[in-house]
């Protein structure tokens, strides 16, 4: 009997692959890169590089409800406030996009779900803008502190929330097992509608 549930279990992972979804993933990696170049451009030496984050820069995402994350890590001085950093993130992304696609803020992040193509597809990128805690530290530690945004509720009460997204992708790394009951924890929530975090 265990043998039936350890085989149910891997049929479960392996029909929901990301590699089944390959040709709307590249349609998601190429609307990444393009979010990624505008917003290089447009804050210029304000940022450190951008990076893929999310489930599926840790390998914990799964074919039927996913998006594609960018960190945006701004320098201690790019911005007197986290929150005229947000602003100023989703106001830039807003005129960039607001005809192709619906932009939004979000609680930490800003959410764009581009309009669906000829295909049907909508390609849905969420950008977390961060700043570095320390001046010019940011290359060495990778901590960031994010904004809040209030309006969709707070965390214990503060307008912002320190966090290493970095660490969070290279703690996971290799940890096949680990990303595979994460998987099939983010299989069920999304199949019975729970509506727990999927971070947690």
């Amino acid at each position: 009997m265990a043998t039936d549930k350890t085989q149910h279990l891997q049929q479960v992972l392996e029909t929901h692959r990301m590699a089944h979804i390959e040709k709307l993933l590249d349609k998601y990696k190429e609307k990444r890169q393009e979010v990624k170049e505008a917003l290089e451009e447009n804050y210029k030496d304000k940022i450190y590089n951008p990076i893929n984050s999310g489930s599926y820069a840790k390998h914990t995402a799964i074919n039927i409800k996913f998006d594609l994350d960018i960190v945006v890590p701004f320098k201690r001085n790019s911005f007197d406030t986290l929150e005229e950093m947000f602003n100023d993130v989703f106001d830039f992304l807003y005129e960039k996009y607001k005809d192709v696609a619906d932009v939004r803020k979000q609680k930490v992040s800003i959410g764009i779900i581009f309009d669906a193509d000829d295909n049907g597809d909508e390609i849905n990128i969420d950008v977390v803008a961060g700043r570095e805690l320390n001046q010019d530290q940011y290359a060495e530690d990778h901590n960031l502190n994010l904004f809040v945004n209030s309006q969709y509720g707070l965390l214990d009460e503060k307008t912002y929330i320190q966090t290493n997204i970095q660490a969070q992708i290279d703690h996971i790394k290799g940890k096949n097992n680990d990303r595979s009951i994460i998987r099939l924890l983010k299989i069920w929530k999304t199949t019975n509608n729970e509506s727990y975090k999927s971070f947690f």
